[in-house]
């Protein structure tokens, strides 16, 4: 059964990987084209900057304010898809894989702890599965509904409130090219980070299940006579896993320190920009800010709250160490322990520039800031 739903989910995140760096396109080594390939999604998100910022511009005015700031939003959502293009698919994609492969090697493990680790990890990727694809139904049907509305709205010509600079409403192409254009854009813009959002998510479950495993496996030392006898080997084969544990997750939490930054910084922006739409009380726009504010805040939502669930699963490993009866153990198993508790005192987490430690605590950070900025722009523009 592990093996099935790890298989699932390695699936989702190899086919999001594949879909966005343009791996589905055939395969030609010559004149460079397998780099080319690479090119295609920055390509369409640039076009759709040009696009948006030319009718910021030329075509908005300060009289239609929520349109204009409509375009902002969708202009920072481009931006915030750029930066994790260029983190996740290029520079940090070989780590991804990595680990997936050394889950991929622990499915036939024979080691004595596997049967822990096995079972932590299975209620972890269920978890990591359910709500990778809730998450990814759910915000597909928000997009739907927000492009549908905002075709509504313009009429069948703009799902994004833009439109494609140079070609004439008189002209042929005029709606086939912006509707097909701009529902793809969307789609694009929506899918990358919220797919990327699944992924970490995805990550930190595989992580904190080995976490919880390497609990279980201190809690067997609470027994007296385990702690005589066994301390020695739980110990070792405590350390081992999580020195494993780190090396694998090192590397991704330094991509999660710039990828949370950028992430993080871009959400306050457009939740910003949204809770101004609201406040402009603009019935037209209630329905599609709505749908954009449950969007960004399940989004924040995740990525705060899994972070503080790695912080907790890391946290729980050096308060399971220190509670154990280390006064049954041998004396040579103590000096070990004690050595344990001195590399435990730094538990994994999830750390960004300027948000310090992720948390729910940050979640609630964001969306206060954010109000704070949309009253203040309000005030201003009003």
């Amino acid at each position: 059964m592990i093996k099935d739903h790890h298989s699932e989910l390695k699936g989702i995140v190899a086919t999001f990987f594949c879909i966005f760096r343009g791996d589905f396109l055939p395969i030609c080594s010559r004149f460079g084209i397998e780099k080319i390939k690479l090119l295609t999604y920055p390509m369409i998100l640039i076009f759709g900057q040009y696009c948006i910022l030319w009718n910021l511009l030329y075509r908005f005015d300060l009289s239609d304010l929520l349109a204009f700031a409509f375009n902002i939003v969708f202009l920072i959502g481009i931006h915030q898809c750029l930066l994790v293009y260029l983190l996740m698919m290029i520079y940090y994609r070989d780590e991804f894989f990595n680990m997936f492969s050394y889950f991929d090697g622990m499915m036939d493990s024979k080691e004595a702890s596997w049967a822990i680790r096995k079972k932590h990890l299975e209620e972890n990727i269920k978890v990591a599965l359910k709500w990778t694809k809730i998450f990814i139904i759910f915000v597909s049907i928000g997009g739907i509904i927000i492009t549908s509305f905002d075709l509504f709205l313009t009429n069948f010509t703009a799902p994004m409130l833009f439109l494609i600079p140079g070609i004439p409403q008189s002209s042929l192409f005029f709606y086939p090219c912006n509707i097909t254009y701009q529902i793809l854009l969307y789609f694009a813009i929506l899918e990358a980070i919220m797919g990327a959002d699944a992924v970490i998510m995805t990550t930190i479950c595989y992580f904190r299940g080995e976490n919880q495993a390497i609990v279980e496996l201190i809690e067997e030392l609470n027994e007296p006579e385990v702690a005589q006898k066994n301390s020695k080997d739980i110990l070792r084969t405590i350390c081992k896993i999580h020195q494993t544990v780190t090396a694998n997750s090192k590397t991704l939490l330094h991509c999660y320190w710039h990828v949370y930054f950028h992430k993080l910084i871009t959400i306050i922006l457009y939740l910003c920009t949204i809770l101004y739409i609201f406040q402009s009380f603009n019935a037209k726009f209630v329905l599609a800010a709505l749908v954009c504010v449950a969007i960004v805040l399940s989004q924040i939502f995740i990525l705060c709250f899994f972070g503080q669930l790695l912080q907790n699963s890391s946290e729980a490993i050096a308060e399971a160490l220190y509670m154990t009866k280390w006064y049954e153990m041998p004396i040579e198993s103590q000096k070990n322990l004690l050595l344990l508790l001195t590399r435990f005192q730094r538990p994994a987490k999830i750390e960004a520039f300027g948000f310090g430690v992720i948390s729910i605590y940050t979640f609630a950070q964001i969306i206060k800031a954010a109000a704070s900025y949309a009253s203040i722009a309000y005030t201003v523009l009003q």
